[in-house]
C-alpha cells in the first residue's frame, strides 16, 4: 500500500471536531510534486552547482562544471 493523503494530526488524534479552519487531508501527490519542484530548483542555483562540482572534483578531478549541471538537471531519473 501507498499513502494517497497526508492527515493533519489533529484529525489523526479526534481532536478536530468542528474546527473548520484546519486542512484535514492533503493530496500526497501534490504535496510530493511540490518538494520535487522545489529540489529542482534549489539544485539549479549557482552556489548548489559550484559547490557541488568543488566537491565532487575531489573524487574525479576532471570532471567538468557543464556535466555538473547536466547531471543536476537530471533529477527525473533518479
Amino acid at each position: 500500500m501507498t499513502p494517497t493523503h497526508y492527515v493533519a494530526q489533529r484529525v489523526l488524534k479526534g481532536d478536530a471536531a468542528g474546527d473548520a479552519s484546519i486542512v484535514r487531508r492533503v493530496s500526497a501527490a501534490e504535496i510530493e510534486a511540490a518538494v520535487v519542484d522545489q529540489v529542482r530548483a534549489l539544485l539549479q542555483q549557482p552556489e548548489i552547482l559550484v559547490g557541488t562540482w568543488l566537491a565532487a572534483r575531489t573524487q574525479a578531478p576532471d570532471l567538468k562544471e557543464g556535466e555538473v549541471r547536466v547531471a543536476l538537471a537530471r533529477l527525473d531519473p533518479l
